[in-house]
């Protein structure tokens, strides 16, 4: 049986900031428009918020200033703001916004990251003050509407807001893709020009997926994870016995049996 392929925007080598007057109409990275999340949104404020089981508030915006923040903290360009035992704090802010890619256990995703919040609080090892921030984690979740998974104090001062949907995907059939498939149709790949991304299924049981990549290159799949940040790396070999593997590099090459895949 043959899925429709997507891919999470992702892409290794940029890191985009966002100007004071962002807003949903250029929140765009690596050719998503992240904004899409946020016009889906059915508040009336145009913003999200998550309330935990502590009853800690949790305010934000996509590439904008959240409205209940500004309120609150009298400030126009706070974008993320949290209610903690009856007292606001500005938890990042528009001006300080950038985008940027992380490589966590399962694969990299893409982050929208709020710096410059205020410092009360927030002491160092070396017992210095430092800005309060947050991020939001975007995964692409095909068909579905914007929903939020939770939000939390990932560290010191440090917040996480976990959204998902269909606006953090770019579906298979881009202009901006190129896919090849065996003769019998038991193996695919799938090309983003964009982002630099192969993505190989393999529909037979009992073949490897081998993908040798050169210079900054990455791999993973939900059960490995290997790569390099070496931009001189000659080779970078991954291989898994999965059906499927994605690989993010500017010169790849993807081996299933005698069928090969390059970009």
């Amino acid at each position: 049986m043959k899925y429709k392929l997507y891919f999470t925007i992702l892409f290794v080598f940029c890191i985009n900031f966002i100007k004071c007057q962002s807003s949903a109409g250029n929140c765009k990275f690596n050719g998503i428009d992240y904004g899409l999340m946020s016009l889906s949104n059915v508040s009336v404020t145009k913003e999200y918020s998550y309330t935990t089981l502590g009853g800690v508030i949790y305010i934000w915006n996509i590439c904008n200033s959240a409205p209940s923040c500004t309120s609150k903290l009298n400030d126009p360009l706070v974008s993320s703001c949290q209610r903690d035992n009856g007292k606001w704090r500005n938890t990042g802010k528009l001006d300080a916004a950038s985008f940027q890619v992380f490589y966590g256990a399962n694969g990299p995703f893409t982050k929208l990251i709020y710096a410059g919040g205020d410092n009360s609080g927030c002491l160092n090892r070396k017992q210095r003050l430092f800005d309060r921030s947050s991020y939001v984690a975007f995964k692409c979740v095909p068909g579905k509407t914007t929903t939020i998974s939770q939000a939390y104090e990932e560290s010191l001062c440090v917040y996480r807001f976990d959204m998902e949907g269909d606006g953090a995907c770019l579906p298979s059939t881009s202009s901006n893709s190129q896919s090849s498939s065996s003769e019998d149709n038991s193996i695919d790949c799938t090309y983003d020009k964009i982002t630099n991304t192969m993505q190989v299924v393999n529909y037979r049981e009992g073949l490897n997926i081998e993908c040798i990549g050169k210079g900054i290159t990455h791999c993973f799949n939900d059960r490995i994870s290997c790569g390099t940040e070496d931009p001189t790396s000659p080779t970078l070999k991954c291989s898994t016995k999965h059906n499927s593997l994605t690989c993010i590099s500017k010169e790849i090459t993807c081996t299933i049996g005698n069928y090969t895949c390059t970009m």
